[in-house]
Formats: structure tokens, sequence, C-alpha cells
């Protein structure tokens, strides 16, 4: 069994790594925890910010930024593409 790695936030999911066979055939194990400060989006931007499109790539935290977002996102976005597995 190779070793695994993550770059995702959330713990690794082994069994959807060793059901992916297209993953790299060199696979390191990283051990490591790094703390990371995090803010909503409602933090980061005032609430008359406005955005027609929003593009996510967040690595496993999909879920949890979309419902730390408050209703005024869903409202003036017209769309979003959100990559998840």
């Amino acid at each position: 069994m190779g070793a695994e790695s993550s770059s995702s936030i959330r713990e690794l999911d082994s069994e959807f790594v060793e059901s992916c066979r297209f993953q790299h055939k060199c696979r390191k194990v990283i051990n490591k925890r790094i703390p990371i400060k995090v803010k909503t989006l409602d933090d980061v931007f005032d609430e008359d910010a406005c955005f027609d499109f929003i593009k996510m790539d967040i690595h496993g935290v999909e879920w949890d930024v979309l419902n730390s977002m408050s209703d005024g996102w869903f409202e003036s976005c017209v769309g979003f593409c959100i990559e998840c597995r």
C-alpha cells in the first residue's frame, strides 16, 4: 500500500485515496499539521460587495464556506463553480 498525503485541511479519506488509481505513483507521508487562521467571506468583504460569479477550489471545505455565507451572497451572485468530489 502506498503512502498518502493530502492538501486538504480536512482529515485524509484513505478509502477515497485508495479508490483513485489515477493518483501519482509516488506519494509521500507528511504527518504535519499546520494551524491556519480562517475568515468568512462576510469578514473579508463588506455587506455591499457583489460578484457575478464565484469559483471555489478549496480542497474539502466547500460546504463549510457555503454554509458560512450570508444569504446576500446567494441573492446577488449569478453563478458558482465549485470543485469538489
